[in-house]
C-alpha cells in the first residue's frame, strides 16, 4: 500500500468523527440532571434503570405513570477532534507527497553532477522533514476512539401499597470508530527518514520504498445495539422486625453488533456505505434486582445489580466473535426531605464498556433537587474513577403541569466541553 493509503484510514477517521459529532448520549434527564444518581434517588416512572426497589417509595394507592425519554451522547475523550483537525490543518500529507515528488524528479539517470547534487540534497532534507512530521501527525490521532450513542426507551409504572408493578421497553444503540497508527508503520517511517538523512546511493532506493510501502495501522469501526423488554415488581417486607423494599426486574435482552476492520490494503476499500457490514443479533434472558432501606431523619440506601447473569451475545469476528455483559453493582445514599432530594452512587467494581475502545469507568456521583412547586431544578457531578479527565457537571429542570411532566437533563465534561456532551428529555402523564 502506498503512503496515500495510509492516509485514506485518517481521511476515513476524520469523516467518522465529523458524522457523530452532531448526537449526543446520555442516561434518563433526571438522574442525569442529578450527575447520573439512581439506586436510591430514582422516581418510580425511571426505577427500571437503576433500582427496581424504588418503585415502591410511592405513598398513593393508585398512581399510573407513563413516560417516553430520548437520551444522546458524544464522547471523544482522547480529544480525535481537536486532533483531526490539527492534522488537515498542517497539511502533512500534502507536504510529504510534494516533497516526495520533489526528491524523484530531482534524482538523475545516471551520476549526479555537483549541482544536482545540491538539488538532491536540498529535497532529500525537505522529504526528512515532511515524514517525521506526518510520522508525529498521524501518531496524536491514534487509540482516540469517538462514540457516539442514543437511546429510546418508554414505561408504564403502577405503584401501590401492596405490590408496585411496571413495564418498559429501552433501545440503546453506540457507534465508536478508533485508528490504530501500528508501531511497524511508525517505525518504518522512522527509518525511512534516518536512512534519507544521509546522501548516498541508495537514496533513490529509500524513496521508491518510501512510495510503495505497505502499511499495516487500521481502522474498526462498530454498532452495538441492546434492546431490553421487562417487567418491574417492588415490595415492602419487614423480617424480624426490620423495614425494607425489594425489587426485581427479569427481560429480554436483544444484542446486535455490527463491526470492521480496515488494515492494510483494505482502507483502499473503505468507504461511508461499507464501513459496517452485516450485522450479528442474539436475543436471551437475564435480570435486575434492588434493595432499598428506609432510615429516620429522610435517609435511605439503595443497593442494585443490573445484569445478575453474565450473558455472552454473538458478534462478528472483527469484534471478536462475542460481546459479553456482566453484573453491574452499585451502592446508593440519599437524603430526602419536603423540598430537597440529595444523594450520592458509587459503582463498586469499574464496568466494561460495549465497545471496547472506550475502555472501563467506574463512577462516583452526586446530585441534588430541589422542588419548586412547577419547577424542579438540578444539579450534580460525575467523576469517572478510572478516568478523571472523562468526568461530567450536570444540570437539569423539571416542569410539572397539571397530570403532565416534562424533564431536561444536560452534562458535560469537565476537562474540554467538546469531549464528551450527554443530553436527555423526558414527558410523561400521571394519575
Amino acid at each position: 500500500m502506498q503512503i496515500k493509503r495510509l492516509a485514506a484510514a485518517i481521511a476515513l477517521a476524520t469523516i467518522s468523527c465529523q458524522t457523530m459529532a452532531s448526537t449526543f448520549n446520555a442516561v434518563e434527564p433526571r438522574a442525569l440532571g442529578m450527575g447520573g444518581i439512581g439506586a436510591a434517588t430514582a422516581d418510580a416512572t425511571n426505577a427500571h434503570y437503576y433500582n427496581p426497589a424504588l418503585l415502591a417509595t410511592k405513598q398513593k394507592t393508585k398512581l399510573f405513570t407513563v413516560d417516553a425519554a430520548f437520551a444522546a451522547l458524544l464522547t471523544d475523550p482522547g480529544n480525535m477532534a481537536g486532533a483531526v483537525t490539527d492534522f488537515n490543518s498542517g497539511n502533512y500529507i500534502s507536504n510529504f507527497t510534494t516533497a516526495l515528488t520533489n526528491l524523484n524528479a530531482t534524482l538523475p539517470v545516471g551520476l549526479p553532477t555537483p549541482a544536482e547534487i545540491i538539488a538532491i540534497d536540498a529535497a532529500r532534507a525537505q522529504v526528512v522533514i515532511a515524514t517525521n512530521e506526518l510520522n508525529a501527525g498521524i501518531k496524536t490521532m491514534s487509540a482516540k476512539p469517538v462514540l457516539v450513542g442514543a437511546n429510546l426507551g418508554g414505561s408504564l409504572a403502577i405503584p401501590n401499597k401492596t405490590y408496585s408493578m411496571a413495564g418498559y421497553y429501552s433501545a440503546w444503540g453506540e457507534i465508536g470508530a478508533v485508528f490504530t497508527f501500528s508501531n511497524a508503520d511508525e517505525t518504518f517511517l522512522t527509518n525511512t527518514a534516518d536512512a534519507l538523512g544521509t546522501l548516498d546511493s541508495s537514496t533513490a532506493t529509500t524513496a521508491d520504498s518510501l512510495a510503495t510501502a505497505t502499511f499495516t495501522s487500521d481502522l474498526r469501526l462498530a454498532a452495538v445495539t441492546v434492546k431490553e423488554y421487562g417487567a418491574s415488581i417492588a415490595k415492602k417486607q419487614t423480617v424480624k422486625g426490620h423495614d425494607f423494599v425489594w425489587g426485581v426486574t427479569p427481560k429480554l435482552q436483544t444484542v446486535g453488533v455490527i463491526a470492521q476492520k480496515f488494515a492494510g490494503d483494505q482502507l483502499d476499500n473503505a468507504n461511508t456505505t461499507n464501513v459496517l457490514g452485516s450485522e450479528v443479533s442474539s436475543t436471551g434472558a437475564n435480570i435486575d434486582v434492588g434493595l432499598l432501606k428506609h432510615f429516620d431523619k429522610g435517609l435511605r440506601a439503595g443497593l442494585t445489580i443490573k445484569n445478575l447473569l453474565p450473558m455472552s451475545y454473538d458478534a462478528p469476528a472483527a469484534f471478536g466473535g462475542k460481546v459479553k455483559i456482566g453484573p453491574a453493582f452499585r451502592l446508593g445514599g440519599a437524603f430526602k426531605s419536603k423540598r430537597l432530594m440529595a444523594g450520592i452512587d458509587m459503582d463498586l467494581l469499574p464496568n466494561d464498556a460495549l465497545l471496547g475502545s472506550e475502555g472501563a469507568s467506574q463512577f462516583l456521583a452526586v446530585g441534588a433537587e430541589l422542588d419548586l412547586w412547577i419547577l424542579k431544578a438540578r444539579t450534580g457531578y460525575r467523576l469517572d474513577l478510572q478516568n478523571a479527565d472523562a468526568s461530567i457537571a450536570t444540570a437539569g429542570l423539571g416542569f410539572n403541569f397539571f397530570l403532565a411532566h416534562v424533564d431536561l437533563g444536560a452534562g458535560v465534561n469537565t476537562a474540554d466541553p467538546l469531549r464528551g456532551l450527554n443530553l436527555s428529555a423526558q414527558v410523561g402523564v400521571n394519575w
